[in-house]
């Protein structure tokens, strides 16, 4: 299937860390980058743009904009919060919250949920 995926400048700094002049970043991307920001504080947004900038994440990233069907979008850091990691789903894996047993043991799990309520493409401009 062909998309004209164009993710030159998504993949980039956040805009209040761009240069002057540069083009405007995608306003739904940036939406997304600064809510987790805030939801995982000890990621740097250098390390979430080349999370972005991988070939699943960004396919990811791409459908939950673009495809009308693609109604989730997962972040968690699994409990590690001060490893500066998240990893990013389309759908929650089975071991999100780990093995139910260990629980009292395990760190708190931190999950980001950006949901669709309905079907279609997310809009630029609204």
């Amino acid at each position: 299937m062909e998309t004209d995926r164009v993710w030159a400048n998504s993949t980039t700094t956040l805009t209040s860390e761009r240069e002057p002049g540069a083009p405007p970043d995608d306003v739904r991307l940036e939406f997304i980058r600064r809510h987790v920001v805030r939801t995982f504080p000890g990621v740097k947004s250098d390390a979430l743009n080349r999370k972005f900038a991988t070939d699943a994440v960004a396919s990811r990233l791409f459908d939950f904009l673009h495809v009308p069907d693609a109604r989730l979008l997962l972040f968690t850091d699994h409990g590690d919060e001060s490893s500066g990691v998240v990893d990013v789903y389309a759908t929650p894996p089975a071991n999100l919250f780990g093995d139910a047993s260990k629980s009292k043991n395990m760190p708190p799990v931190t999950v980001l949920y950006l949901l669709k309520t309905v079907k279609g493409p997310i809009s630029p401009t609204k």
